[in-house]
C-alpha cells in the first residue's frame, strides 16, 4: 500500500494505532535475537554465570510462549525461568533484567518516515494509541520511546499488562470495545498480528514491511545474507546497514548517504586497525606514505577510545619509487628492480624507478614490459648501470640515516611497516637498503610477496593465497578512495643542520568529496571504538563480511556517485601515470589501459577460478607472466 493510500485511510478514522517494535522504533541488529547475543557477552562480563545466556534466554521464551500464558508474558516471568532453571539468586535475576533494558536502550533506533508520520498526526492532535504483542512493560517501553524522540503521553495496549494478545484478535476485541464506534486504522509489520487479526475485529489494518523483510528483496541480500549469523559483531554491522541506514524507511528507498559511506569503508578500515591491535609486538610501527595520513589517525584515535596503550608508531616517508631510487647500491640491485611490474619507455622506467636522467633517444623511443623484456633492457643500459648506481648512492646513505634514526628515537631495533599491501614492493626495498629485515604488515597481500626473497615477515590480514577478495580485485578504487593531500615522495634529503626535507611530486590534491568520505569512514571508526571498549575487546565481525560489504555497495550504486567520479590514482612507478574512475564503464582507467570493477556473488566459484590461475602461474615463463595477467584482467575476470 502507497502512502497517499495510507493518509486516505488515516483521514477517514477516529484513531491511528501504531505497531512498536520494527514499526515506530527498530534495533541496530539484524534480528530482535541479536540482542540476546549482547546479553551474553555483558552477562559474562558482569554476572557470574557459566551457561549460554543467548540460548537459555530463548528456551525460557518459546516455554512461555507454548504454555498458556502465549504472549501475555513479562521480561520477570522470562527471567524467572532461568533463574529456576540455572538456580540463580534474585540478586543476579535483576542484574540479568537490568542488562537486557540497557542492551535494548543501545541498540534502539527510529524508522524516520514511520517517526515523521507520527509526529505530525501528534502535533495535530489525533489520538494515537500503540499496541504491542511484548514482554516489556508500558513504562520500560515509553522510556525506549522516548529516547528514540518520540512523546510520552500516548496510550499503550501491551499484551503482558492485558492477558490478551494482538495475533489471535483478544486484544483487537478489548481495544475495540474501548473505542465502541470508532474507526480505528492500525499500522505494522507482522502480516498475523498487525494484519490479519485486526481486520477480522473491524480494524482498518495496513501491513508494513520490516527492515529485514525490505533487505531481503533487495539485490544485496544475495552476497550478504550468508553473514547473518548469532555473531554479535556481524548482527550488528548487518543490522546498522540494513535496519539503521538502508531499510530504514518504509514509504521510499531514501537513506542517509553520509552513515552509508561511512560503514562502506569505515568497516574494512575498522578491520584492519583490530587486526593491528591483536597483532601487537615490540617494532616500531612505520605508517608509510602515503595512506599512512588515514591510517594512522584512524589506529590512534581507535586505541584512544577503545583504552589501549598503541604499539610505538611514527609517520613514516617513502614511496615505491623514493625507494626503488635508494636501493641501488650493485648491478644486482638493477635486475631486482627489473623483476618488478613496469609498463612503458625504458627513459620513464631510469627516471621513476632509478632518479636518472638522460637524452638518450632510444631510452625515450623503447617501450618496454617487465618482467618480459628484463634481458633487453639490461643490454640497453649496459654502459650505464656504473653510473646510474653512483648517482643513487647519496639517496641510499641518506635512507640509510633516516631508518637509523627512526629506530634510535623510537628505542625500536625491529621496525614494521604499515600498508594496505600487494606485494611487499617498499618493505622489500627498504629492508635491502637497510641491510636488515623490516616486517611488513598488511591489509591484504598478493600470493607472490617480494619481502620473503629476503626471508622478511610478512603479516597480513587476509592474502590472495587463502581466498578471493573484493578489496583486492578493486585495489585501484580502494586506494583512489584513500587519495591524500599531498603527492607521492620522490626524494628525501638531508640539510647542513641535519634535518630531513621530503620532496613530493605535483600530484593533484584530495578532492573535498573524498575528504569528506575520509571524514565519514573516522566517524564509523570512532563508533566502532565505542563498541569495542563497551565490551572491553570482545567485539569482531569477518574481514569478508566488511569486504563483500564494500564490494556489493559499490557495484550497486548505493554510493554517492560524486564520489566515485572524484577518484583517481598515481602510479608513476609502474609506468601507468594516473588513473580516474569512468562512471559509465564503471571502471578504472589511464590513458592506455582500463580496469573494470570487479563483481561476484559466489565465492566458492571465484575460489575455483582463482586455483586456475595460480595453477598457470606456476607454470608460465616470466616472460609471459604479465601478457597472461592483462589478459586475465580484461577477458576473465
Amino acid at each position: 500500500m502507497n502512502f497517499e493510500k495510507i493518509q486516505i485511510l488515516i483521514e477517514s478514522s477516529d484513531v491511528v494505532s501504531f505497531d512498536i517494535f520494527d514499526t515506530l522504533i527498530t534495533r541496530k541488529v539484524l534480528h530482535p535475537s541479536g540482542i540476546f547475543s549482547l546479553i551474553d557477552i555483558l552477562a559474562k562480563q558482569r554476572v557470574n554465570i557459566d551457561f549460554d545466556l543467548r540460548e537459555a534466554r530463548i528456551e525460557a521464551e518459546k516455554k512461555l510462549i507454548n504454555s498458556e500464558r502465549t504472549f501475555s508474558y513479562s521480561i520477570f516471568d522470562i527471567y524467572s525461568e532461568i533463574t529456576d532453571r540455572f538456580n540463580l539468586s534474585e540478586e543476579q535475576k535483576e542484574q540479568l533484567i537490568n542488562i537486557e533494558l540497557e542492551a535494548e536502550e543501545k541498540l534502539i533506533c527510529p524508522r524516520k518516515d514511520i517517526q515523521s508520520l507520527f509526529m505530525d498526526l501528534y502535533k495535530k492532535g489525533r489520538k494515537i494509541i500503540l499496541v504491542s504483542d511484548m514482554y516489556l512493560s508500558t513504562e520500560q517501553i515509553k522510556h525506549l520511546l522516548k529516547v528514540c524522540g518520540y512523546p510520552e503521553d500516548i496510550e499503550l495496549f501491551v499484551s503482558n499488562e492485558f492477558g490478551s494478545i494482538k495475533s489471535d484478535g483478544s486484544l483487537w476485541k478489548i481495544i475495540v470495545k474501548k473505542f465502541g464506534g470508532k474507526q480505528i486504522v492500525h499500522i505494522g509489520d507482522d502480516r498475523q498480528s498487525d494484519f490479519v487479526a485486526a481486520k477480522k475485529t473491524g480494524v482498518k489494518s495496513v501491513w508494513i514491511k520490516k527492515p529485514y523483510d525490505l533487505f531481503a528483496d533487495s539485490h544485496i541480500f544475495s552476497v550478504l545474507h550468508q553473514y547473518d549469523t548469532d555473531d554479535f559483531g556481524s548482527s550488528l554491522v548487518l543490522g546498522r546497514l540494513c535496519n539503521e541506514i538502508l531499510f530504514n524507511n518504509v514509504f521510499s528507498t531514501c537513506y542517509n548517504s553520509d552513515s552509508l559511506t561511512g560503514i562502506w569503508t569505515g568497516a574494512v578500515l575498522a578491520c584492519f586497525i583490530r587486526w593491528l591491535i591483536n597483532t601487537m609486538d615490540e617494532s616500531l610501527l612505520l605508517f608509510v606514505t602515503r595512506e599512512c595520513y588515514i591510517f594512522q589517525p584512524m589506529y590512534l584515535e581507535y586505541c584512544r577510545i577503545a583504552g589501549i596503550e598503541p604499539q610505538k608508531n611514527i609517520r613514516f616517508f617513502t614511496s615505491r619509487q623514493a625507494a626503488s631510487i635508494a636501493s641501488l647500491s650493485g648491478r644486482e640491485d638493477m635486475e631486482d628492480l627489473l623483476d618488478i611490474e613496469f609498463k612503458g619507455t625504458v627513459d620513464n622506467f631510469l627516471q621513476t624507478r632509478c632518479g636518472y636522467k638522460t637524452d638518450n633517444n632510444t631510452f625515450k623511443e623503447t617501450v618496454v614490459l617487465l618482467p618480459r623484456d628484463k634481458s633487453k633492457v639490461l643490454s640497453l643500459l649496459d654502459e650505464s648501470v656504473e653510473d646510474i648506481i653512483d648517482t643513487a648512492a647519496p639517496r641510499n646513505k641518506t635512507y640509510k640515516k633516516y631508518l637509523d634514526k627512526c629506530c634510535e628515537e623510537s628505542g625500536c631495533n625491529e621496525l614494521s611497516i604499515v600498508d594496505i599491501g600487494y606485494r611487499g614492493t617498499a618493505q622489500y626495498l627498504l629492508s635491502k637498503i637497510r641491510g636488515k629485515e623490516i616486517k611488513g604488515k598488511y591489509l591484504i597481500a598478493d600470493s607472490l610477496l617480494y619481502p620473503e626473497r629476503l626471508g622478511c615477515s610478512v603479516q597480513f590480514l587476509s592474502s590472495r593465497q587463502n581466498g578471493v577478495h573484493p578489496i583486492y580485485d578493486n585495489i585501484s578504487i580502494f586506494e583512489g578512495v584513500l587519495q591524500v593531500p599531498y603527492g607521492q615522495l620522490l626524494e628525501i634529503t638531508q640539510n647542513a643542520d641535519g634535518d630531513y626535507q621530503m620532496k613530493f611530486n605535483d600530484a593533484a590534491q584530495t578532492d573535498p568529496v573524498i575528504a569528506k568520505a575520509q571524514s565519514l569512514f573516522m566517524d564509523y571508526i570512532k563508533s566502532e571504538a565505542e563498541w569495542f571498549s563497551y565490551l572491553k575487546g570482545q567485539f569482531d565481525f569477518p574481514f569478508e563480511l566488511a569486504e563483500d560489504m564494500w564490494m556489493t555497495l559499490a557495484y550497486h550504486n548505493l554510493i554517492p556517485e560524486s564520489l566515485f567520479n572524484s577518484l583517481f590514482l598515481d602510479d608513476e612507478f609502474s609506468g601507468l601515470n594516473q588513473w580516474t574512475y569512468n562512471s559509465k564503464k564503471h571502471c578504472m582507467e589511464n590513458a592506455s589501459f582500463s580496469i573494470p570493477f570487479i563483481y561476484y556473488n559466489n565465492r566458492s566459484a571465484e575460489i575455483k577460478k582463482q586455483k586456475i590461475k595460480n595453477i598457470v602461474k606456476d607454470h608460465t615463463p616470466a616472460i609471459l607472466f604479465e601478457p597472461l595477467r592483462l589478459f586475465w584482467i580484461k577477458f576473465i575476470k
